[in-house]
This record gives structure tokens, sequence and C-alpha cells, in this order.
């Protein structure tokens, strides 16, 4: 995921499900024209998007938020904002955890370049650039395929890892044993179920330049992907043990010696074995298994196990992140490390904050006639959902139709979701007069904008579906009271979370 200050992709990936739920859900809800409950609506979007404002007077509650939710103070106990205490430690760990997981997805194959005259090797990524020609003189070949068989126009060749099967069949292998700068003759025949019927069994002779070879090689650096086989007393592995182990693919952790099999093998025996190793090496280690372990696996002896092990992948995780990661990471929103780790750490206070104030906040009971309007809206909503226009049915197949089990199913959703509903327009109302907020008119245009641009970029055949051609039918589709209580949510919490508390 992508966390994107003011353009948060996930936040509005989010708020698209919302939407459409709320909108192809139902029939319009009596006092509410926005489906959400108590503990989706913030928690999805608790980064800010909106900078309104804010003054120190108390003010009027945005009009959707008024009828019957016009007093939310009368409702909603919750202390000073400045007595509410937040656990920057909580904010730290879902920092962290969120910068590791950026880490990872930026980990890479370590390959780096050889020394000048070493020969390649299956496991190796070679640089090329290759032209075929038709082995047999007198076979002609079209245009197309005569050009689609070279790549001298592309300045930067084309990275190959020989051993991978990318290519035909025994055009990697002749590219083994060949040095930097060589350019070697690769003697192919195109297999007779190839793609290209005028290549079916063809032979064809490729010049390759070898741009640059470089190699992956195992340091204590890096996570090595193994695949293993075992044998098993000096027997092919079979039954629950074999389910556990037969070439199961394994992840050998060298910067913390741990693998997927921490249970039963000591990391040091693998990772002594696979050090210095390169990608496709094949090696062996003797494992044992003891009686206790032995055990899990229906066998009431110590066994000895003789493992294969193949080294699929090198990778390597960068230990932080540089400003050049940051630019690639987010498509160049953020330009920095600190712009990008200061709207992430934002982004955790706003959510953790949220938290704890769902964990204090107490509320008095809901007004029946509030209850009973939202009620009917979730019930109504629930049995459209069920059985479509039932203005379209007959009594007689209403009757039908409407069993006692669409009933419940109705009952159990209007139940829930009413009171939900009604806490989360109270409590965003509550604080909303709290931090003083007022969406003003150009700063919601500025809002619409932005996130219709998000949709025609990004889920552009979700508008087409629906026949969205233009920002006016956009909004006309979610309904602006939806859009406003969901960009009036964003600012609001992030001002709350401005005044709150931090402790450690």
């Amino acid at each position: 995921m992508i966390l994107k200050r003011k353009k948060d992709i996930i936040m509005k990936k989010r708020l698209l499900l919302i939407l459409l739920a709320a909108v192809l859900l139902s029939v319009a809800l009596v006092m509410t024209s926005c489906g959400n409950d108590s503990e989706t609506t913030a928690e999805t979007t608790p980064a800010a998007s909106v900078q309104g404002t804010t003054t120190d007077a108390p003010v009027t509650v945005n009009p959707l938020l008024v009828t019957a939710f016009d007093k939310p103070e009368e409702y909603v106990t919750l202390p000073e904002l400045s007595e509410i205490k937040v656990s920057s430690a909580n904010v730290k760990k879902e920092f962290d955890a969120y910068i590791a997981q950026v880490l990872s997805q930026l980990a890479k194959t370590d390959y780096q370049p050889v020394a000048e005259g070493t020969p390649a090797k299956l496991g190796d990524s070679v640089n090329i650039h290759y032209t075929g020609r038709a082995k047999d003189e007198n076979k002609t070949l079209s245009e197309a395929t005569i050009k689609g068989m070279t790549n001298a126009d592309d300045e930067k060749g084309f990275d190959l890892v020989l051993g991978s099967g990318n290519f035909i069949p025994g055009f990697e292998d002749q590219l083994v044993n060949a040095k930097k700068g060589e350019t070697v003759t690769v003697d192919v025949v195109f297999p007779e179920d190839y793609h290209s019927e005028e290549l079916c069994g063809v032979a064809i002779l490729f010049e390759v330049k070898v741009n640059e070879i470089s190699r992956a090689t195992v340091t204590d650096k890096n996570v090595v992907t193994l695949a293993v086989s075992y044998t098993l007393n000096g027997t092919e592995a079979n039954g629950d043990i074999a389910t556990f182990l037969k070439e199961h693919d394994s992840k050998l952790d060298m910067r913390d010696m741990t693998t997927l099999f921490d249970e039963y093998f000591d990391a040091s025996l693998l990772a002594a074995a696979v050090r210095n190793a390169t990608v496709y090496d094949t090696f062996t280690v003797d494992l044992t298994l003891s009686k206790e372990q032995a055990a899990d696996f229906g066998y009431e002896t110590e066994l000895s196990l003789t493992a294969t092990l193949k080294v699929k992948s090198v990778t390597v995780y960068p230990e932080a992140l540089t400003d050049e990661d940051v630019k690639s990471y987010t498509g160049g929103e953020y330009t920095t490390v600190k712009d990008f780790n200061d709207y992430i750490n934002q982004y955790y206070t706003v959510n953790e904050t949220y938290s704890v104030i769902v964990e204090t906040v107490k509320y008095a009971e809901i007004p029946a006639d509030v209850y009973q309007a939202l009620y009917q809206g979730y019930y109504d909503s629930s049995i459209y959902e069920q059985l479509g226009d039932i203005s379209k049915y007959t009594e007689e197949e209403l009757a039908e139709y409407l069993t006692d089990a669409v009933k419940k199913t109705a009952d159990e959703f209007a139940s829930k979701n009413a009171t939900a509903e009604w806490k989360d327009r109270m409590l965003m109302g509550y604080l909303q007069k709290k931090v003083g907020f007022v969406l003003t008119e150009e700063l919601y245009q500025k809002e619409l904008k932005e996130i219709y641009d998000y949709y025609v970029a990004n889920q552009y055949y979700m508008l087409l579906y629906y026949g969205i051609s233009s920002m006016e039918l956009f909004e006309e589709f979610f309904g602006r009271e939806t859009l406003e209580f969901q960009f009036i949510n964003n600012a609001v919490l992030d001002l709350v979370a401005e005044r709150v508390t931090l402790v450690d």
C-alpha cells in the first residue's frame, strides 16, 4: 500500500468501496445518505485531505449533520481533547511496521557486476543485444519476424538470467562461459509448437553481444530462497514428512539466521552451506530430526535427513530509505525521506487517536424516533439488496419472496447499522464542533475535483459502467452529503490529533 498526503490512494480506494456500498445497497436512507458504521468511517480515512477554517468560538455543524444531530454534545461524553492520552509507542510500532513493509517492497535481487574476464555461468544475469537470421540461407522470413528477432535498436539491451528458461531451449545454455564484450553465435531450433507458425521448427542463428555479466552471491545481508528436497535415511522422504519437506521453498534470512524450519533445523547449518553460493547453485547438507521432532511425523526414532538445496534467488533489502527510494515508491509525490516519514507518522497518529477516542467515548441512548428512521432506511436497503425493487412484485409474489429469512437478515443488518450510524454521526459532529472546522465551498470543490480526477485515472471502467462522464454526474451519483461527510471526517480527525496529548 502507498500512503499519499492529500492524494491518499488507499483512502480513496476505500472511499470508493464505502460510497459504492452506500449507493448500490440502498434506496435512500430517510435521515442520512451515508451508510458508514462507527468502526469504518474514520478508520478508513484517518489522514487529513481537507484544510478548512477553524474558529475559537463554537460553530454550527455543517447542514448534513444537523437533522436530528444538531446537538451532539447532549449525547456524547468525552474528556477534553487535551486530556486524551495517545501512546506514542503504539504510533511508532505502526510506523516502524509500515516502513519495514516499504523496505521489503524495495527489495531486489542482489546482482553485482563480475570481475573483468569472468565467464558467465547459470544463474548469472547477462545484458545482451541480439540479431537473428535463418540458418538456411534459402529460407525466407517476413520482415515482421526478422524485426522481432533483434533488439539492436534498444540502447538498454535485454537482461537475461541464464537458466531461467525465458528464452527458447538451448539459447541460454550457449551463453554459459561467454565473457563481457564477446559476441557469441547461438544456434537454436524453434519448437514445433512455437506461437509464431513461421518459426515453428526453423533453425535460427543469433549473433549475441554480451554487454555485462552480473552475479548474485549469498552474503550475510541477504534473504535466500531455496528449493529443497530431502532423502530420509537414504530413501526419498514420503508421507506426512514429505508433505512438509519435499520440494518446499524455504526462505533463509542470513541477517538474523532464521528460516521457515526454525522449529526443526538449526539455521546456521543451512547458512554455512549457502554462504557464498550463487543463484542456481545446488548442494547438500546433512540434518537430523530428534526423536521428539520426528514424532510430529509419526516416527518413533530420530531421523537422518539429507537436504538437497538449490538457490533460487538472492535478495537484498535496503537497510534504510533514501530520497531516491521515496521518489520511486511514491511516484514523485514525495521527494525526501523526511517529508515521507512526517506523513506516515501523521497517518498513524490519527489512526491511534481515533482508536483511543472510540474506546473512551460514552453515548446517551439513541432517541427512539431517530433510531426508527435510521433502522427503516437500513431495513429497506437490505430488502432491496436481497430482492431488488419490490414494487415490481405482485402481492402474491411479495408474500412468497419476503420470507422470514429475508426479514431476519434485514432486521440484523438494520439493527447493527442504525445505532452505529448514529454514534458515528454524533461523534463526528461533536468533534467537528470541538475543533471548530467548517468545510467551505471552495475546499469542497477542490476535494471533489481531486477525488473525481483520481477515479478517472484509476477507476475509469467503473465510471463508464455507471455512465459517469463528468464531475457533476459523479457528485450526483454518490451524493453531495456523502462526499461532504467523508471530507469533513478527514479534516476533523487530523485537527483532533493535533490537540490530544502524546505520551510515552
